[in-house]
């Protein structure tokens, strides 16, 4: 009824506005994405895990079915099936967890994982500097601010093509892009990441470069006021 009876509604991507216009009846719909980068956080080491020195795999998010950490870990068994044992952290608390924590046991990686349980923005930020990728095997999303805390930091992302993810990160110039719910696609991409670690900062770098030019905060501030004010300006006339 909210999205039915608004002048506007703001969608933090094209895909979610086209869903608000189709699912709950909104007649006005603009995309204003989400931003990041405005207040940066300091580093802060997580001492339990600051003496390993390889650069590893990061998953941020709550622990819920629709994020795909079970499609992640069957991954990870691909590659060590292949010989490739990188580390994942697993950053996040939730509802699945301990249904994720015996998937990665059956799946024969459990050595392979650190489930850190949650972190504040400064850990984060520590382990995104310490990583060789973000991963986001989610089924769904809309925008993931995730994803724009690890362009900051200039890491690439590995992600499923699916929502609004595909406005944001780009294959193959900031990231890979993979099908959801594809546990061999997955591990494909994360062997050419692993296996290329100068492209992969090159993504990463590009990335960063991506970020400033559109998700900075003053620009999306500049994006907010033209979209609004030309929805004033309209309503003024009508």
């Amino acid at each position: 009824r909210t999205a039915r009876a608004a002048d506007l509604v703001l969608a933090p991507s094209a895909t979610t506005a086209a869903e608000l216009a189709r699912d709950y009846g909104a007649h006005d719909t603009a995309v204003l994405p989400n931003a990041s980068g405005g207040i940066p956080s300091a580093p802060q080491a997580i001492p339990e895990i600051a003496q390993v020195r390889e650069p590893g795999l990061l998953f941020v998010g709550r622990l819920r079915i629709r994020k795909g950490v079970e499609v992640l870990l069957r991954a990870l068994a691909l590659l060590k099936g292949d010989g490739r044992m990188p580390r994942l952290r697993i950053v996040g608390e939730g509802e699945h967890r301990q249904a994720i924590e015996r998937a990665a046991v059956r799946f024969a990686v459990r050595d392979q994982v650190d489930f850190l349980g949650r972190r504040g923005p400064g850990e984060i930020r520590w382990l995104l500097e310490r990583s060789a990728a973000l991963v986001v095997p989610s089924i769904y999303e809309g925008m993931p601010l995730v994803v724009l805390e690890s362009m900051v930091a200039g890491v690439p992302v590995v992600a499923s093509r699916v929502s609004g993810i595909p406005e944001v990160v780009l294959d193959p110039e900031t990231g890979w892009l993979v099908p959801p719910e594809e546990p061999a696609a997955l591990a494909q991409a994360l062997g050419e990441l692993l296996a290329d670690p100068e492209g992969a900062r090159r993504r990463g770098a590009r990335g960063r470069r991506r970020l400033e030019e559109l998700y900075r905060p003053e620009v999306i501030a500049e994006t907010w006021e033209s979209i609004v004010g030309a929805a004033v300006a309209e309503r003024r006339g009508q």
